[in-house]
């Protein structure tokens, strides 16, 4: 087997184990009434400002008409509004309501607790290395040398 096809094959051997470790092949993220990909969208919109459905759909590699009925989800519900971009007109950015803003602090909150509650009992150096590692993981795979995400 050629190294492509190794690597592509522990990378799936580590999905099978790291989606059911941290809970995230439920339906709804964290008990919330968002799944993963909208606590992702919501997430991407906090951490970004001045953020477009178009950089969100090439940030989080996902198709754009699915950004796009999210995101008119999250405009009925009141979490996002669209204003016009004061660098172009022809360009919409998506911001937060109080709302959002809120409640995507909270499925931040409640994400960190339950990773963190999932790594008690680990060793500290042990913790070191998987920190080590994830941005290794990072920085092969996106490039990146900030690590962000």
């Amino acid at each position: 087997m050629n190294k492509a096809k190794q690597t592509a094959a522990d990378i799936r051997k580590f999905n099978r184990f790291y989606l059911p470790y941290f809970h995230l092949l439920t339906q709804k993220y964290l008990n919330s009434d968002y799944s993963v990909a909208e606590a992702r969208i919501l997430y991407e919109i906090y951490d970004h400002d001045k953020i477009s459905a178009r950089d969100i759909v090439n940030n989080l590699r996902i198709d754009k008409s699915y950004v796009s009925r999210m995101l008119k989800k999250f405009e009925m519900r009141g979490i996002v509004e669209r204003k016009e971009s004061e660098e172009d007109a022809r360009r919409a950015v998506l911001l937060l309501t109080e709302s959002g803003k809120n409640i995507t602090k909270k499925l931040i909150a409640e994400s960190n607790l339950q990773v963190e509650k999932e790594l008690t009992g680990i060793a500290d150096c042990d913790l070191d290395k998987l920190s080590y590692h994830l941005a290794e993981i990072i920085r092969i795979l996106g490039g990146k040398e900030n690590g962000d995400y």
